[in-house]
């Protein structure tokens, strides 16, 4: 299962997109490989789903702390949510880079609003789901 591929979606425009050849400078697609070997060697979680998303949602607010806080490891705690997500994305089968760039496609379609309250929403549509 390919996780990042070597090159990243950019949105220019609504149904636009080209490949952006700069991801190749900072994606490594055996690193997927290398944190999901790393995980089974060293007998962390490879089939309880849930539980990965419990941990996920910790190193999110591991994350979210350091960055807060201003600490230097903000970066390595990110990098610990991205793992938990791939994992996730290995575990249950899901091509990861496959549905970041067909929310992208999506999400470059969408039309959105500011409210009133200065968050910007995007325009509720019949057919648009999450």
């Amino acid at each position: 299962m390919k996780i990042l591929s070597t090159e990243r979606t950019v949105v220019l425009a609504p149904g636009q997109a080209c490949r952006h050849p700069q991801w190749r400078e900072h994606a490594d697609p055996d690193s997927t490989k290398l944190a999901w070997e790393n995980k089974v060697a060293k007998g962390f979680n490879t089939t309880d789903v849930p539980l990965e998303f419990c941990l996920l949602q910790g190193e999110i607010a591991e994350a979210f702390d350091a960055w807060r806080k201003g600490r230097e490891d903000a970066g390595e705690e990110l990098a610990d949510v991205a793992i938990y997500l791939l994992s996730l994305a290995e575990m249950t089968g899901i091509d990861l880079q496959d549905q970041i760039d067909a929310k992208m496609t999506k999400n470059a379609a969408r039309v959105y609003q500011r409210l009133p309250n200065g968050v910007l929403a995007k325009r509720r549509r019949n057919d648009d789901a999450d």
